[in-house]
């Protein structure tokens, strides 16, 4: 039976510890677009590739505060993990643009994705002077996972009102693999997706408009991690658990935005949804021992505004401002009940200068207010950011430098079940900051080219893709 109040367990402890990171990432994408009449017309095809190896060697000691009668008092154990990960993807998509006038366009597409992720991580307890394999608390396992879509939309327009209405049909396999069985389980899901947005422009030549935007959204697939019925070790008395029966969230969105002049807009969005939450219960044998699991049954509603507002100065500089605000309900059904509602919002401010036509220099800020969840809490965090792009030979060849977290506030997160009988607070230390460094230089072929080309763009980030 699931629960929200978990005992506290009688044993408690601290964790220290320290180790080395190595992370090689090797990727590539290519886009073909071949154009074949003068409307615009055209046969695309992109595909993108990313290798990365991981390999994490940490080193930690655990001190038991109170242990029970059999074990002895404020004992220490040392244990040294090692993580390796193999991962690749491979994303190709390939669309067919046919414009029959400016206004009456159809598009067709095919997408095929590839996910492959070898995660091991043995763990050794050092015992009698040596280090002594623990099956308990290493894990391995191999996610393999297709998707396959096919797509179709169809646009035109009349006077000032215009339409697009899409059909969207996607087929996900997610195939794993662990220590406890021999070959590869997967579960197959189909799902279908229809949209429609609607828009009625005002002023075509000062850029005021409303858009209306109606569709089903596609949740996140489940990883093997949740598919997999295995115990996986996540510290001295927790676990998670996977469910085979998960599903994929889904839902039904509206859009409704209002665009004035091109530097004014208002946007309103509303989410109706299912999906999935992460329960807690414990182990009947032994109240000490929590396990974590995500169950179907969530469903719930979000409601958002924007606002955003850019304008320019000056012939070189640019300001854009964004305040975000939300309030979002969530219930959870199944063998207990439970809801929750919260809401926030954000504010942002860009200064953007160019004082050469080849030069960009930003600064960016923001500010986030606290967020509230079913069992956790964050506090408001803030940060800044700048950066600056130099190009070169025509704007072929670019050089960029991004600094974030220049300026930021230390994050603070808690975590308490509902009975306060189990209580965990995760804290940085105050005053520090996670500063980061990037360093980018590209090359973009045939820019601004008016006939066929084949060009090399940017991966997205491969954190996001094989996480």
């Amino acid at each position: 039976m699931y629960r929200r109040r978990c005992p506290k367990p009688d044993i408690r402890s601290t964790a220290t510890g320290g180790g080395t990171l190595y992370n090689r990432q090797y990727q590539g994408s290519l886009n073909y677009i071949f154009r074949f009449d003068t409307l615009g017309s055209r046969l695309s095809f992109k595909a993108d590739y990313l290798h990365q190896n991981v390999d994490r060697n940490y080193d930690y000691d655990t001190r038991d505060f109170s242990r029970p009668e059999d074990a002895e008092p404020f004992s220490t154990e040392l244990r040294r993990e090692r993580y390796k990960l193999l991962g690749h993807l491979f994303a190709s998509r390939l669309d067919l643009n046919k414009n029959f006038s400016e206004e009456r366009s159809l598009d067709v597409g095919l997408s095929y994705d590839l996910r492959y992720a070898d995660n091991n991580a043995p763990v050794h307890r050092f015992e009698e002077e040596e280090w002594i394999p623990d099956p308990k608390m290493s894990t391995w396992f191999i996610d393999r996972t297709q998707s396959t879509g096919a797509y179709t939309q169809w646009a035109d327009a009349y006077g000032k009102f215009s339409y697009q209405a899409g059909l969207r049909l996607q087929w996900d396999r997610i195939a794993y693999r662990n220590a406890e069985n021999t070959g590869y389980e997967h579960r197959d899901y189909w799902r279908l997706f229809p949209e429609l947005s609607l828009t009625y422009t005002f002023n075509p030549e000062k850029g005021t408009n409303i858009n209306l935007d109606l569709y089903r959204s596609s949740g996140r697939l489940p990883d093997n991690n949740a598919l997999s019925p295995r115990r996986v070790w996540q510290s001295q008395y927790s676990y998670t658990v996977g469910n085979e029966n998960l599903e994929p969230g889904w839902g039904y969105d509206i859009d409704l935005s209002y665009t004035l002049r091109n530097k004014l807009t208002i946007s309103y969005g509303g989410t109706w949804s299912r999906g999935s939450e992460t329960m807690t219960f414990y182990d009947p044998d032994d109240p000490n021992i929590v396990y974590t699991t995500k169950v179907n049954g969530e469903h719930g509603s979000a409601h958002n505004i924007w606002i955003d507002y850019t304008t320019l100065v000056t012939k070189w500089f640019r300001v854009k401002s964004f305040i975000h605000g939300y309030w979002y309900r969530r219930e959870v059904d199944g063998d207990w009940q439970a809801s929750y509602s919260a809401g926030g919002g954000m504010f942002s401010l860009s200064l953007m200068f160019q004082p050469h036509p080849s030069m960009i220099i930003y600064l960016d800020g923001g500010v986030e207010l606290p967020q509230k969840r079913l069992e956790t809490w964050q506090n408001s965090y803030w940060a800044l950011a700048a950066g600056i792009t130099k190009s070169f030979c025509k704007d072929k060849l670019y050089i960029s430098l991004d600094v974030n977290n220049i300026l930021s506030t230390k994050l603070k997160k808690e975590t308490v079940r509902w009975d306060n009988s189990y209580y965990s607070v995760l804290r940085q230390p105050r005053g520090h900051r996670s500063l980061r460094l990037v360093f980018s230089i590209g090359y973009r072929f045939n820019r601004n080219a008016k006939k066929s080309v084949s060009t090399v763009q940017t991966l997205r980030d491969p954190e996001e893709i094989l996480k």
